[in-house]
């Protein structure tokens, strides 16, 4: 893969008519929205885009971007790297077309000026490759005192636990035997 910085926009276009794959790098300062959610990049993003002509004049874009995010374990707060390797598919909506004429199960890339943001498009693809939650995993979260308990390990402790109310069921059942 090339180590060139990918250019901010392009002409799909005029990449349509290309069988080279577009390939370069992106470093944080082209993906802004990563750093204002507080993700850095442990290393530039390595892109690879291909852009071609589907039936009825479409432009297809596809591409795979990998990366090392650093993210926030939200179980110690402590930093962690999260490996995304991702691909993705879109169609570009050119100014003649509407959304409802794209393939359903492709998403519409959006021109602008009649180009496409690359920077854009694949910080898009690395927010959705973000996991709900970032966590270490369970054997290398260096905060070893928060601990899971197994179901056999809290029905035990449940059992163990004094019972407030175990003095007015005492006093019940004497007063059923009285009465």
């Amino acid at each position: 893969m090339s180590e060139t910085t990918l250019p901010e926009r392009v002409d799909p276009f005029r990449l349509a008519g290309n069988t080279r794959p577009l390939e370069g790098l992106l470093e944080a300062s082209s993906l802004p929205r990563l750093g204002a959610a507080g993700i850095a990049l442990a290393a530039p993003a390595r892109v690879s885009l291909r852009f071609g002509r589907e039936r009825g004049g479409l432009v297809k874009v596809s591409g795979s971007a990998q990366a090392e995010l650093s993210l926030q374990c939200q179980r110690c707060l402590g930093p962690m790297t999260w490996p995304v390797d991702t691909t993705f598919e879109g169609v570009v909506l050119d100014e003649g077309r509407s959304i409802e004429e794209l393939p359903v199960e492709i998403e519409p890339v959006m021109l602008e000026d009649g180009r496409i943001s690359v920077w854009a498009l694949v910080e898009d693809e690395l927010l959705l490759a973000l996991p709900t939650v970032p966590m270490h995993a369970d054997d290398r979260c260096p905060d070893q005192s928060l601990k899971e308990f197994s179901q056999a390990e809290v029905d035990t402790l449940r059992k163990q636990e004094d019972n407030p109310f175990a003095a007015l069921g005492a006093l019940k059942g004497r007063l059923d035997d009285d009465g």
